[in-house]
């Protein structure tokens, strides 16, 4: 095999390279290539590195051999995480690896990897101590989603390889890892630790004595101020022995501290009058170490957690007693050769380091156990378990998180969350429905990190990543999920480059045209020319007087001039949500090949049985007894927000008292100080309330505390909205724009208002309903029966599965008898006629 080791463990330099990570690491690959001379090994550097700091064992092995990745000109950030990755999967590919060992997942340098596509990995899990204490470690994003994103990372592995059974319960217990994928591979101490004569440990100690002074007798702790370590329990606990054994066992704290940590230790020594009985090494060389653990009377490790805990083993071989705690891993390294305790009681700890140091036959006995229990971590165990582990990795079966269920392999280009579009929840939706059912790659943009969550669930790439993929696994079938909004410009080479089956969310892309030539290259007469030769020249002489502060004009020239050619021209099929969108295509372009596909969406009440009205008001802080229509989603001018203020107004002209909520965000300053000015006006006052942007939770909760939800468009272009179909999701009667391309929705739960006279219409739906609870119940049912029989999102996903499997087995086109008819996924051959919800 070739196997590549990932050692950016060189970037944490000179002073830190001998600790945990880094001692493991080298010690772990010295070991195996001291028994392995089959298997070539790859260590995978920064161009740049510090070569030197590499163990001689290990660089000058002759199955060894470096490759030296570029650093890239781009800064590491998440707006550019996806990109890096793709940028280093792509130079690891042209390694050649049969596998790849990622030894400091966690580390927070390096590539920004969030999985390896490119073969087997294994991961080396030292703890997951942040996520066991998360208000004392990475408390502050963006540190915080980088380390989540690392366990992300974690997760998609091959193979865990813990460096101790703790790690290895730990990773099983925190983040599910599964236990019959995890190896353990237990460290040693490096042999520059063992029993040392007098003469020499004086000689070590004399340069360290230069500096500082050593005395002769003490105890000694290696240990750090980080909250695992647990140094203040220490400190307190040596401050409670007799003055006069402090005075015969001052305390040696061995670590290398930066200024303000050195600040922070000498004043809680301070605090306790300790300060005349401490010692700070500073950073010492292992032989130094060495000597340090042989003159020292006893050893205290106080640690509250530890992946493994290096100094008491290397304190052991060194032949000294030895006081530690019952946390984490330390009991599994001490065995019965220390005296443990609860790392909480300080007490107990002073107890424990007063009877070893005045007892020396008990001080022999923790020495011999001492010796022995060292046995266990040793070499063999140390390079048969890593070999064992990476042959286990390129066998089969597949990684958690590698490739989805058998079946078809689909990459989907579209934006994901928090994109501030509705496609991008959509598709996330969507994603859950389709992963449980094929292999399915994701690609967006740069710029952004997708959410979390996302991020964890799915496998996400910078879209240029997609040939490199495309070309080692071809996907059976491309779908590109196309909206309006500049979102989904970086897709535009891809249409023709990597024909699809192009989702319309609407029926316009001109605006994304405009956007992407206009604003941000400032190349207007290039754009000009785009239009004169799919629309004509009156299409440019119309832009020219148009005034691009009414944005209700700026709409419908870009919806009667939709500049969707680019687009649907080398698309093989597309996909529409209604009937009215399939038809208005194919009058356009009446070689395509339109299928309808209604919209679906998560249901708000998953995972959540208890969430009623009445408890999403009492979360919410409402009133139980009002009445409450709500406007949902992104506030815009499209959604008519400004009449439904007017219809408010008209109810409370009636002597009503109704609750109008705009719950969403508005990314549009000035028209939402409009519309708070118009509220003003109107003297809406606590009638009316703004929520913002929302968490998800607290949106679903918006939408099930509704008595009514409005939804108004004006103007639309075959456009589909999600928060309509939301509200449906909830069980909600729905106030709606009466527009021809609503109507498959059923009666039963909507009621339809038209554009002209909205306001009124509005008005007089909201005080009927308020008026008749008995109305409202019926229509909200009805609309919670149509959701899960027609709205689901794992219905839309079985409706594009069946749309995929009908394009790429030759059915996509349908006959000529019968062209120019929109076709449904749930029948493979065309359905001239109209369509309705169940028949599509």
């Amino acid at each position: 095999m070739r196997i590549g080791i990932d050692y950016q463990i060189l970037a944490l330099g000179p002073e830190l390279i001998t600790r945990g990570m880094g001692r493991y690491t080298q010690q772990q690959l010295r070991e195996v290539l001291a028994v392995d001379r089959d298997n070539e090994y790859l260590l995978l550097c920064e161009a740049g590195a510090d070569l030197s700091l590499i163990d001689p064992a290990v660089l000058e092995a002759p199955n060894v051999d470096l490759a030296c990745y570029p650093k890239p000109r781009a800064e590491v950030t998440e707006a550019t995480t996806l990109q890096l990755a793709e940028h280093y999967l792509a130079w690891l590919e042209r390694q050649g690896l049969d596998l790849y060992h990622a030894t400091a997942p966690l580390m927070l340098t390096g590539p920004p990897l969030v999985r390896v596509d490119t073969c087997p990995t294994v991961v080396t899990l030292y703890d997951l101590i942040p996520l066991r204490y998360p208000d004392r470690y990475y408390v502050e994003d963006p540190l915080r989603r980088q380390y989540e994103r690392g366990l992300g990372f974690l997760a998609t592995a091959d193979r865990l390889l813990a460096i101790s059974e703790y790690a290895r319960s730990d990773a099983v217990a925190l983040i599910g890892y599964p236990e019959e994928r995890i190896d353990k591979a237990w460290p040693i101490a490096d042999d520059v630790f063992r029993p040392l004569p007098d003469h020499l440990v004086r000689k070590l100690l004399s340069v360290v004595s230069s500096r500082i002074r050593i005395p002769e007798h003490y105890l000694l702790t290696v240990s750090h101020i980080h909250y695992s370590k647990n140094l203040d329990t220490l400190l307190r606990a040596y401050a409670g022995l007799p003055e006069a054994l402090r005075t015969r066992l001052p305390l040696v704290l061995c670590c290398h501290l930066d200024q303000a940590s050195l600040n922070a230790v000498g004043s809680l020594a301070f605090d306790l009058g300790i300060s005349a009985d401490l010692v700070i090494t500073g950073g010492v060389s292992d032989a130094e170490l060495a000597a340090l653990y042989n003159r020292a009377t006893l050893v205290v490790h106080p640690s509250r957690a530890e992946g493994f805990g290096f100094p008491v083993l290397e304190a052991m071989r060194c032949g000294a007693p030895v006081v530690t705690t019952t946390a984490s891993s330390l009991p599994e390294v001490a065995g019965d050769a220390a005296l443990q305790v609860d790392p909480e009681d300080a007490g107990s700890l002073a107890a424990a380091i007063q009877r070893v140091a005045g007892d020396p036959a008990l001080q022999a006995t923790l020495r011999a156990k001492g010796f022995v229990q060292a046995e266990r971590f040793n070499r063999h165990q140390l390079a048969e378990a890593t070999l064992a582990c990476y042959q286990r990795a390129v066998a089969l079966p597949p990684a958690p998180g590698g490739p989805g269920p058998a079946g078809r392999r689909i990459a989907l280009w579209t934006p994901l969350p928090p994109q501030a579009t509705g496609i991008a929840d959509y598709s996330a939706e969507l994603l859950d429905g389709l992963a449980t059912r094929c292999e399915v790659d994701v690609f967006v943009d740069g710029g952004y990190l997708p959410a979390g969550a996302v991020l964890q669930r799915h496998h996400i790439h910078h879209a240029s990543g997609f040939v490199r993929r495309n070309a080692a696994r071809p996907y059976d079938a491309v779908l590109y999920q196309v909206g309006a909004s500049p979102f989904h410009a970086y897709m535009t080479a891809a249409f023709e480059a990597h024909p699809g089956i192009a989702v319309l969310h609407d029926l316009i892309w001109s605006n994304v045209v405009y956007t992407e030539i206009v604003h941000e290259t400032g190349d207007a007469p290039r754009f000009h020319r785009m239009l004169a030769d799919l629309h004509g020249a009156r299409a440019v002489e119309e832009l020219r007087r148009l005034a691009f502060e009414d944005q209700d004009a700026v709409w419908d020239f870009f919806g009667r001039y939709p500049m969707l050619d680019p687009v649907v021209n080398p698309s093989i099929a597309q996909i529409v949500h209604f009937p009215d969108a399939a038809r208005e295509l194919l009058a356009a372009f009446p070689g395509s090949h339109p299928w309808v596909v209604p919209m679906g969406v998560a249901d708000p009440y998953a995972g959540q049985p208890d969430l009623d009205q009445a408890a999403a008001r009492t979360a919410l802080g409402m009133d139980p007894e009002r009445f409450v229509a709500s406007l949902v989603g992104l506030v815009h001018p499209l959604k008519r927000v400004e009449s439904c203020l007017w219809a408010i107004a008209a109810l409370k002209e009636q002597g009503r008292h109704p609750l109008l909520v705009v719950a969403g965000p508005c990314y549009d300053q000035a028209y939402l100080e409009r519309l708070s000015h118009l509220g003003y006006t109107l003297g809406l006052g606590d009638t009316l309330e703004f929520t913002g942007r929302l968490p998800r939770e607290d949106f679903d909760r918006h939408m099930v505390a509704a008595d009514v939800i409005v939804n108004l468009r004006a103007p639309v272009h075959k456009h589909m909205s999600a928060v309509l179909m939301r509200s449906v999701a909830a069980g909600k009667p729905v106030v709606l724009s009466d527009l021809p391309e609503w109507r498959f929705l059923p009666g039963s739960f909507c009621w339809r208002v038209p554009v002209a006279g909205e306001a009124e219409a509005v008005a007089t739906a909201l005080g009927a309903l308020e008026d008749d609870p008995g109305r409202r119940r019926a229509m909200g049912e009805a609309a919670r029966a149509w959701y899960l029989a027609e709205g689901t999102a794992e219905r839309m996903a079985e409706r594009y599965l069946g749309v995929v499997d009908a394009v790429i087995g030759g059915r996509g086109q349908p006959p000529p008898a019968h062209r120019g008819a929109p076709q449904t996924d749930r029948y493979n051959s065309p359905v001239p006629g109209p369509l309705t919800p169940s028949s599509a």
